[in-house]
């Protein structure tokens, strides 16, 4: 199979509520994608698609559409930048359903890593790897999935510092791109795409500027969207990366850069103009099948929607365009709402709290080309407060952002084909957890009754926690 016809046929899954994943969640085109309790030992050889695009952040979730078991990548301690340990915490989600009340505990493989400590991970299982960093590390490590083997510890050669709300970072986001067996990474220096076709030994393809350091460059921004299926200009040349504007140079908006060529396109003046909110972009995330970006500014109740359909390059001038039908500036009644994953096959949107927030909000989007236009077709008036448990309350992720939106399998035991949201946190002092939400039954007002607990109920509740314990020793 060659790339087109891989993208066709991922084009197709897409429509399929069951192939998902988060953040750099992989379903392959062939059989034998994903990374179960049992990942194949031979990855297969054609290209690897992801079918929901959400920003680049600390968790990476997959599942394995052979077995229906989702699993996740997580910072060894508390996940979401709350650095410390130098693991990776590969752990499989419950298939009993989701639960409220006392956190279900979750052992995990453990991949020690030769990092210090480790602020977020991303991983493509088609093949076999994963990827971790730390913001204050220019190093990065490279592991097997299958035998929880760091395989590469590479230098990126970061030497600066960039500086966001939540603090400075040499490394601040990455993104695999299984089509191309490269990762995107966010530093203080740009986006650098790296190869990892031979994991052993990864070598720098390019870097993208940041503008700070070349006027042509991009700005840069740690929670960035990028989608290997997201074909825009119509001919699967680009994979392009959508990144928010800083502000720094007086771009509050999106800029785009293609991780291929190394192209940077920026907004042109009357498309610029389209963007009034007040404050930079904090995180990108993007509905694949509708072609609609979703950007979240920081310090604002506003959450920006892009139609990408009606987008164009102008390669002559390194700019793009956009009527203003394709901007759509939503003021949500929500302040700050910048954790935000976008699950492509239902459109659902999880937008949760941004820095260690405790309450999110569902919204569904339209579709664009629709009579209804740009926007969202359901949205929650009020923020729904995560619940506590037995272990304490909850505290979502820092940065880099730690929420997904994915499917659960087929084969999932009591919630098969549902649309999921994924949440990187803590719960009472400290310890790390993952909070799974059904994001069409909060949508919907049905959030299951939270008194009791019983993980094998038949009818499993609306919102889990599940704690994150080191492996019991053999």
């Amino acid at each position: 199979m060659d790339f087109q016809e891989c993208k066709m046929k991922a084009k197709r899954y897409l429509m399929l509520p069951a192939v998902l994943t988060i953040l750099s969640a992989i379903i392959g085109c062939s059989s034998g994608g994903g990374g179960g309790a049992a990942p194949p030992t031979t990855p297969p050889s054609s290209p690897a698609i992801t079918s929901s695009g959400t920003s680049s952040g600390s968790t990476a979730v997959f599942v394995d559409e052979v077995t229906g078991v989702s699993r996740a990548a997580t910072p060894g301690s508390a996940g979401g930048g709350i650095s410390g340990q130098a693991t990776v915490a590969l752990l499989t989600l419950p298939t009993v359903g989701n639960v409220v009340g006392a956190a279900t505990e979750l052992q995990t493989d453990e991949i020690t890593t030769s990092l210090t400590s480790i602020s977020g991970t991303t991983v493509d299982p088609a093949h076999d790897i994963g990827m971790a960093f730390d913001y204050n590390n220019a190093n990065v490590s490279f592991f097997q999935i299958s035998t929880l083997t760091e395989v590469a510890f590479f230098d990126t050669g970061v030497t600066s510092t960039i500086f966001f709300s939540g603090g400075g970072g040499k490394i601040v986001g990455a993104i695999m791109n299984p089509d191309t067996q490269t990762v995107i990474i966010a530093t203080a220096d740009g986006y650098k795409v790296i190869d990892y076709s031979t994991p052993a030994m990864p070598a720098e393809s390019f870097t993208i500027p940041n503008y700070m350091s070349d006027p042509s460059g991009i700005e840069l921004n740690e929670n960035f969207g990028f989608h290997p299926a997201l074909e825009i200009t119509g001919d699967g040349t680009r994979d392009l990366i959508l990144s928010g504007g800083m502000g720094d140079g007086g771009v509050n908006s999106l800029e785009l850069a293609d991780s291929r060529t190394g192209d940077v396109f920026k907004p042109d003046a009357a498309t610029q103009a389209l963007f009034t909110h007040s404050s930079y972009i904090d995180a990108v995330s993007v509905d694949v099948n509708y072609h609609v970006a979703v950007l979240a500014p920081e310090f604002d109740t506003k959450t920006v929607l892009v139609d990408l359909s009606k987008l164009s390059l102008d390669t002559g001038a390194d700019t793009f365009s956009l009527p203003p039908s394709a901007v759509n500036e939503v003021d949500i009644g929500a302040f700050e709402m910048t954790n935000i994953s976008v699950e492509s096959s239902s459109h659902l949107v999880m937008l949760g709290e941004g820095y260690g927030g405790t309450k999110f909000l569902v919204g569904e989007l339209n579709d664009p080309a629709g009579a209804s236009g740009l926007g969202f077709a359901r949205l929650l008036d009020t923020p729904v407060q995560m619940p506590s448990s037995t272990s304490g309350s909850w505290s979502g992720s820092r940065d880099p952002h730690g929420t997904g939106a994915y499917v659960t399998g087929v084969k999932h035991d009591t919630k098969p084909s549902t649309a999921m949201g994924v949440w990187a946190g803590t719960l009472g002092f400290g310890n790390p957890a993952i909070a799974v939400i059904d994001l069409d039954a909060v949508l919907t007002g049905a959030l299951a009754d939270p008194a009791g607990y019983d993980p094998t109920a038949a009818t499993p509740y609306d919102i889990g926690y599940f704690e994150i314990t080191p492996p019991v020793a053999p």
